[in-house]
Protein backbone atom coordinates (compact mmCIF):
# COMPACT_ATOMS: atom_id res chain seq x y z
CA UNK A 1 0.00 0.00 0.00
CA UNK A 2 1.27 3.33 -0.86
CA UNK A 3 -0.17 6.23 1.32
CA UNK A 4 -0.34 9.41 -1.16
CA UNK A 5 -3.45 11.42 0.51
CA UNK A 6 -1.63 14.63 0.71
CA UNK A 7 -4.13 16.68 2.00
CA UNK A 8 -5.43 14.24 4.20
CA UNK A 9 -6.92 16.81 7.28
CA UNK A 10 -4.44 14.79 10.04
CA UNK A 11 -2.08 12.96 7.79
CA UNK A 12 -0.10 11.62 10.51
CA UNK A 13 -3.11 9.92 12.47
CA UNK A 14 -4.88 8.55 9.21
CA UNK A 15 -1.23 7.52 8.03
CA UNK A 16 -0.80 5.75 11.40
CA UNK A 17 -3.85 4.08 11.35
CA UNK A 18 -3.12 2.92 7.60
CA UNK A 19 0.07 1.50 9.27
CA UNK A 20 -2.40 -0.61 12.12
CA UNK A 21 -4.35 -2.18 9.03
CA UNK A 22 -1.31 -3.04 7.11
CA UNK A 23 0.34 -4.59 10.05
CA UNK A 24 -3.24 -6.90 10.49
CA UNK A 25 -2.92 -7.54 7.31
CA UNK A 26 0.46 -8.69 6.93
CA UNK A 27 0.65 -5.72 3.97
CA UNK A 28 3.57 -3.36 3.44
CA UNK A 29 3.03 0.47 3.77
CA UNK A 30 5.03 2.92 2.15
CA UNK A 31 4.55 6.66 2.54
CA UNK A 32 4.46 9.14 -0.15
CA UNK A 33 6.93 11.93 0.04
CA UNK A 34 7.50 12.29 3.66
CA UNK A 35 10.66 10.15 5.15
CA UNK A 36 9.98 11.59 8.59
CA UNK A 37 6.57 10.28 8.72
CA UNK A 38 7.03 7.17 7.05
CA UNK A 39 9.97 6.57 9.74
CA UNK A 40 7.52 7.94 13.04
CA UNK A 41 5.00 5.26 11.94
CA UNK A 42 7.27 2.35 11.58
CA UNK A 43 6.24 1.84 7.32
CA UNK A 44 8.14 -0.63 5.41
CA UNK A 45 9.26 2.50 3.42
CA UNK A 46 8.82 5.49 1.00
CA UNK A 47 7.43 6.18 -1.77
CA UNK A 48 8.43 9.22 -3.80
CA UNK A 49 6.76 11.40 -6.65
CA UNK A 50 8.48 11.98 -9.84
CA UNK A 51 8.41 15.78 -9.08
CA UNK A 52 10.45 14.76 -6.08
CA UNK A 53 12.47 12.14 -7.33
CA UNK A 54 13.89 14.68 -10.18
CA UNK A 55 15.05 17.32 -7.56
CA UNK A 56 17.15 14.22 -5.69
CA UNK A 57 20.43 13.47 -5.92
CA UNK A 58 22.46 10.37 -4.48
CA UNK A 59 23.24 12.21 -1.41
CA UNK A 60 19.78 12.96 -0.27
CA UNK A 61 18.54 9.66 -1.06
CA UNK A 62 21.38 8.35 0.97
CA UNK A 63 19.66 11.05 3.91
CA UNK A 64 15.77 9.50 2.92
CA UNK A 65 17.04 5.79 3.60
CA UNK A 66 19.17 6.89 6.78
CA UNK A 67 15.78 8.78 8.18
CA UNK A 68 13.29 5.61 7.49
CA UNK A 69 15.71 2.91 8.92
CA UNK A 70 17.27 0.21 8.33
CA UNK A 71 15.57 -2.08 5.34
CA UNK A 72 13.56 0.39 4.14
CA UNK A 73 11.90 0.18 0.58
CA UNK A 74 12.38 3.20 -1.43
CA UNK A 75 10.41 3.54 -5.01
CA UNK A 76 9.25 5.94 -7.13
CA UNK A 77 6.76 7.36 -9.53
CA UNK A 78 8.29 7.40 -13.02
CA UNK A 79 6.17 8.61 -16.37
CA UNK A 80 8.71 8.87 -18.87
CA UNK A 81 12.33 7.54 -19.68
CA UNK A 82 13.96 10.25 -17.60
CA UNK A 83 12.71 9.47 -14.46
CA UNK A 84 12.96 5.91 -14.63
CA UNK A 85 16.47 6.33 -15.52
CA UNK A 86 16.97 8.84 -12.66
CA UNK A 87 15.22 6.25 -10.70
CA UNK A 88 18.04 3.67 -11.30
CA UNK A 89 20.66 6.21 -10.74
CA UNK A 90 19.52 6.73 -7.57
CA UNK A 91 19.20 2.71 -6.79
CA UNK A 92 15.66 3.07 -5.97
CA UNK A 93 14.29 -0.60 -4.93
CA UNK A 94 11.56 -0.22 -7.83
CA UNK A 95 9.60 1.68 -9.93
CA UNK A 96 5.69 2.33 -10.30
CA UNK A 97 5.29 3.45 -13.80
CA UNK A 98 2.63 4.84 -15.03
CA UNK A 99 -0.01 5.50 -16.58
CA UNK A 100 0.12 2.43 -18.83
CA UNK A 101 -3.60 2.91 -19.84
CA UNK A 102 -6.15 6.07 -19.58
CA UNK A 103 -7.27 6.22 -15.98
CA UNK A 104 -10.47 8.26 -14.27
CA UNK A 105 -8.19 9.53 -11.19
CA UNK A 106 -6.14 11.16 -13.91
CA UNK A 107 -8.03 11.91 -17.06
CA UNK A 108 -5.62 14.66 -18.58
CA UNK A 109 -2.44 12.29 -18.27
CA UNK A 110 -1.41 10.52 -21.86
CA UNK A 111 -1.54 6.94 -21.42
CA UNK A 112 2.04 4.91 -22.57
CA UNK A 113 0.43 2.03 -23.39
CA UNK A 114 2.03 -1.69 -23.03
CA UNK A 115 3.91 -1.40 -25.85
CA UNK A 116 6.08 2.02 -24.67
CA UNK A 117 5.84 -0.24 -21.03
CA UNK A 118 7.85 -2.84 -22.48
CA UNK A 119 10.82 -0.50 -24.11
CA UNK A 120 11.01 1.49 -20.63
CA UNK A 121 11.04 -1.74 -19.18
CA UNK A 122 13.75 -3.00 -21.59
CA UNK A 123 15.92 0.45 -20.86
CA UNK A 124 15.75 -0.30 -16.71
CA UNK A 125 17.44 -2.78 -14.11
CA UNK A 126 15.28 -1.65 -11.29
CA UNK A 127 11.93 -3.76 -11.38
CA UNK A 128 8.54 -2.02 -12.47
CA UNK A 129 5.38 -1.90 -11.14
CA UNK A 130 2.72 -1.20 -13.79
CA UNK A 131 -0.22 1.26 -12.78
CA UNK A 132 -2.63 3.67 -14.36
CA UNK A 133 -6.04 1.70 -16.10
CA UNK A 134 -6.02 -1.35 -14.91
CA UNK A 135 -8.65 -3.67 -15.24
CA UNK A 136 -9.95 -7.41 -16.01
CA UNK A 137 -9.31 -6.17 -19.95
CA UNK A 138 -6.39 -4.01 -19.64
CA UNK A 139 -3.90 -6.42 -17.40
CA UNK A 140 -4.30 -9.28 -20.48
CA UNK A 141 -2.32 -6.57 -22.82
CA UNK A 142 0.58 -5.97 -19.89
CA UNK A 143 4.08 -7.32 -21.02
CA UNK A 144 5.85 -9.96 -19.74
CA UNK A 145 8.07 -9.03 -16.89
CA UNK A 146 6.38 -6.55 -14.81
CA UNK A 147 7.11 -6.99 -11.20
CA UNK A 148 3.54 -6.14 -10.21
CA UNK A 149 0.58 -4.06 -11.00
CA UNK A 150 -0.64 -1.22 -8.53
CA UNK A 151 -4.05 0.59 -8.70
CA UNK A 152 -5.94 2.84 -7.16
CA UNK A 153 -9.32 1.51 -7.76
CA UNK A 154 -8.45 -0.98 -10.57
CA UNK A 155 -9.15 -3.85 -7.74
CA UNK A 156 -12.13 -3.40 -6.47
CA UNK A 157 -13.39 -5.33 -9.38
CA UNK A 158 -13.42 -9.24 -8.24
CA UNK A 159 -12.40 -9.53 -12.34
CA UNK A 160 -9.28 -7.43 -12.11
CA UNK A 161 -8.23 -9.52 -8.82
CA UNK A 162 -8.54 -12.62 -10.50
CA UNK A 163 -6.54 -11.47 -13.90
CA UNK A 164 -4.03 -9.84 -11.69
CA UNK A 165 -3.64 -13.16 -9.86
CA UNK A 166 -3.41 -14.82 -13.23
CA UNK A 167 -0.93 -12.39 -14.69
CA UNK A 168 1.60 -13.24 -12.42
Amino acid sequence: MVLRDYDAGDRAAFAQKMANMARMHGLFLLVAGDAALAQKIRAQGLHLPQWHLLRMGRTQIGRLRATCGPGAILTAAAHDRTALRHAAFLGVDAAFVSPVFSTSSHPQAVSLGPHRLARLMEATNIPVYALGGLNSQTMRRLPPGLAGCAAISGFADPLSRRALLGHF
